[in-house]
Protein backbone atom coordinates (compact mmCIF):
# COMPACT_ATOMS: atom_id res chain seq x y z
CA UNK A 1 0.00 0.00 0.00
CA UNK A 2 0.90 3.49 -0.40
CA UNK A 3 1.27 5.09 2.41
CA UNK A 4 0.73 8.80 2.24
CA UNK A 5 1.45 12.29 4.30
CA UNK A 6 -1.21 14.15 6.10
CA UNK A 7 -2.58 16.29 2.78
CA UNK A 8 -2.48 12.99 0.96
CA UNK A 9 0.93 13.55 -1.11
CA UNK A 10 2.65 9.95 -1.38
CA UNK A 11 5.41 9.89 1.19
CA UNK A 12 8.96 9.80 -0.27
CA UNK A 13 12.44 10.64 0.24
CA UNK A 14 11.93 13.52 -2.35
CA UNK A 15 9.82 15.38 -0.24
CA UNK A 16 12.67 16.58 1.52
CA UNK A 17 13.49 18.64 -1.49
CA UNK A 18 10.36 21.18 -0.85
CA UNK A 19 9.92 24.52 0.85
CA UNK A 20 6.89 25.52 1.81
CA UNK A 21 6.32 27.09 -1.48
CA UNK A 22 7.03 23.80 -3.40
CA UNK A 23 5.17 21.73 -1.08
CA UNK A 24 1.64 23.53 -1.33
CA UNK A 25 1.90 22.82 -5.10
CA UNK A 26 3.11 18.98 -5.05
CA UNK A 27 0.37 18.37 -2.15
CA UNK A 28 -1.74 19.22 -5.28
CA UNK A 29 -1.22 16.30 -7.40
CA UNK A 30 -2.90 13.68 -5.19
CA UNK A 31 -5.53 15.76 -5.39
CA UNK A 32 -5.97 16.21 -9.42
CA UNK A 33 -5.41 12.54 -9.46
CA UNK A 34 -8.16 10.91 -7.17
CA UNK A 35 -10.35 13.81 -8.74
CA UNK A 36 -9.72 12.19 -12.49
CA UNK A 37 -9.62 8.64 -11.66
CA UNK A 38 -13.49 9.63 -9.76
CA UNK A 39 -14.58 10.94 -12.85
CA UNK A 40 -13.11 8.35 -15.16
CA UNK A 41 -15.07 5.83 -12.83
CA UNK A 42 -18.26 7.69 -12.85
CA UNK A 43 -18.35 7.00 -17.50
CA UNK A 44 -16.37 10.11 -18.49
CA UNK A 45 -14.23 10.15 -21.50
CA UNK A 46 -10.67 8.81 -20.56
CA UNK A 47 -8.29 11.17 -23.32
CA UNK A 48 -10.22 14.14 -22.52
CA UNK A 49 -10.37 13.94 -18.76
CA UNK A 50 -6.15 12.93 -18.91
CA UNK A 51 -6.26 15.76 -20.94
CA UNK A 52 -7.70 18.00 -18.49
CA UNK A 53 -5.85 16.33 -16.03
CA UNK A 54 -2.05 17.14 -17.62
CA UNK A 55 -3.47 21.07 -17.88
CA UNK A 56 -4.68 21.03 -14.19
CA UNK A 57 -1.27 19.81 -12.80
CA UNK A 58 0.51 22.14 -14.83
CA UNK A 59 -2.29 25.15 -14.13
CA UNK A 60 -0.86 24.17 -10.32
CA UNK A 61 2.63 25.52 -10.57
CA UNK A 62 4.12 21.69 -11.72
CA UNK A 63 6.72 22.40 -14.45
CA UNK A 64 6.80 19.35 -16.84
CA UNK A 65 3.30 16.03 -16.74
CA UNK A 66 5.67 13.10 -18.11
CA UNK A 67 2.19 11.46 -18.19
CA UNK A 68 -1.64 11.14 -16.73
CA UNK A 69 -2.36 7.69 -17.96
CA UNK A 70 -4.79 4.41 -17.34
CA UNK A 71 -3.93 0.82 -17.11
CA UNK A 72 -4.74 -2.66 -15.84
CA UNK A 73 -3.34 -3.37 -12.84
CA UNK A 74 -2.87 -6.77 -14.04
CA UNK A 75 -0.18 -6.34 -16.72
CA UNK A 76 -0.22 -2.40 -17.02
CA UNK A 77 -2.12 -2.23 -20.53
CA UNK A 78 -2.89 1.19 -21.45
CA UNK A 79 -6.64 1.45 -21.77
CA UNK A 80 -8.44 3.56 -24.11
CA UNK A 81 -12.17 4.45 -24.60
CA UNK A 82 -14.94 3.13 -22.60
CA UNK A 83 -14.54 0.59 -20.03
CA UNK A 84 -15.97 -2.55 -19.14
CA UNK A 85 -17.13 -2.68 -15.41
CA UNK A 86 -14.31 -5.32 -14.83
CA UNK A 87 -11.87 -2.94 -16.17
CA UNK A 88 -12.99 -0.20 -13.60
CA UNK A 89 -12.15 -2.55 -10.76
CA UNK A 90 -8.60 -3.36 -11.50
CA UNK A 91 -7.84 0.05 -13.37
CA UNK A 92 -5.28 2.09 -12.23
CA UNK A 93 -4.61 6.03 -13.16
CA UNK A 94 -0.32 6.48 -13.14
CA UNK A 95 0.69 10.11 -13.12
CA UNK A 96 4.28 11.42 -13.32
CA UNK A 97 5.02 14.89 -12.94
CA UNK A 98 8.04 17.66 -12.72
CA UNK A 99 7.62 20.10 -9.78
CA UNK A 100 9.78 22.78 -8.64
CA UNK A 101 12.13 22.12 -5.80
CA UNK A 102 12.58 24.45 -2.83
CA UNK A 103 14.87 28.01 -3.29
CA UNK A 104 17.96 26.26 -1.75
CA UNK A 105 17.52 23.20 -3.46
CA UNK A 106 21.09 24.13 -6.09
CA UNK A 107 21.66 20.53 -7.65
CA UNK A 108 17.81 19.80 -8.70
CA UNK A 109 15.34 22.44 -9.77
CA UNK A 110 13.02 19.62 -10.49
CA UNK A 111 11.86 17.47 -8.40
CA UNK A 112 9.93 14.22 -10.41
CA UNK A 113 7.20 12.80 -8.36
CA UNK A 114 4.87 9.58 -9.23
CA UNK A 115 1.34 8.57 -7.92
CA UNK A 116 -0.86 5.97 -8.63
CA UNK A 117 -4.27 5.01 -7.40
CA UNK A 118 -7.23 2.74 -8.17
CA UNK A 119 -10.32 4.03 -9.67
CA UNK A 120 -12.25 2.66 -7.16
CA UNK A 121 -11.55 2.30 -3.50
CA UNK A 122 -10.64 -1.49 -3.53
CA UNK A 123 -6.48 -0.79 -1.95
Amino acid sequence: PIIREEDGLAMSSRNRYFDKKSRKIAGQLNEIMFETAKEIANGADIKTITNRAIKQILKAGFAKVDYVALADSQNLKLLFGSLEPAQIKTARLLIAAHCPASEAQKNSKLVRLIDNCALVDND
